[in-house]
């Protein structure tokens, strides 16, 4: 579930394992003059210099590299509810991917909420919180100033910042780290601060972005209950113990 893409979007491939949109008699594609392709925009699809009546293909691609492509269709749509029963929700556009990329780390398209202009972007769909190059290097740099562990490089080369120890080490000499936005205070456990990238090596779940927006990831989201007021342009956070759901 993605807060940050435009695109609801599925594998669409004449296999067992996923949907096969020949067998279904309900599901169609738009075509290159309609509004659901048009609402894409130029860079959301691939219909500039076409004929109109051809399909509309979507273009969807992430800050990591990950891309998706297929037509833009529609199809009855149902989804199981809280007595697990059926809830019939009708027609829906979607994606009917045909080629999709596999390493699905993170995305960021068009459609965020963000904080302000000097901005943040609240984003289910990126795994990591990416800090803008400035605040991220005044944050690493007070890191490394309070934590007193072995620092060592991370061996994927992903992570910037990593430290050699016990859960229990970084945990009592890890001070905590806390977002502050308009109005509302996110604190961060360790579990939502670090990742295991190996045995006895942590490395800080915050990366650099160059990009002029920071993101904030779906791992720092964890154990919060994350509102969206589309309307206000307000997003609240609630503190929560999902492992009790």
């Amino acid at each position: 579930m993605d807060t940050g893409s435009d695109v609801i979007w599925i594998k669409c491939l004449q296999s067992s394992n996923v949907f096969n949109p020949a067998e279904s008699s309900s599901c169609s594609y738009y075509s290159c003059d309609s509004l659901s392709c048009n609402d894409l925009g130029a860079s959301g699809n691939t219909c500039g210099g076409r004929d109109f009546r051809e399909p509309c293909y979507y273009i969807g691609e992430y800050v990591d590299g990950s891309t998706t492509r297929g037509t833009i269709s529609h199809d009855k749509f149902a989804f199981e509810g809280s007595e697990r029963e059926l809830v019939d929700v009708g027609h829906l556009d979607f994606g009917c991917s045909y080629y999709s990329s596999w390493e699905f780390v993170g995305n960021q398209t068009n459609s965020m909420i963000s904080d302000g202009e000097g901005g943040f972007v609240f984003d289910s769909g990126t795994t990591y919180t990416m800090l803008r190059s400035e605040a991220y290097d005044v944050f690493v740099t007070a890191l490394h100033k309070a934590i007193r562990l072995l620092q060592r490089r991370d061996p994927m080369e992903w992570f910037e910042k990593c430290f050699e120890g016990s859960f229990q080490d970084l945990d009592s000499a890890g001070p905590d780290v806390t977002f502050f936005f308009y109005g509302v205070q996110v604190m961060l456990t360790k579990q939502t601060t670090y990742i295991e990238v190996e045995q006895v090596l942590w490395c800080l779940a915050i990366i650099r972005s160059n990009e002029k927006l920071s993101t904030f990831g779906n791992i720092q989201q964890r154990n919060y209950f994350v509102g969206y007021d589309v309307e206000q342009g307000v997003v609240s956070f609630a503190p929560v113990d999902c492992a009790t759901f």
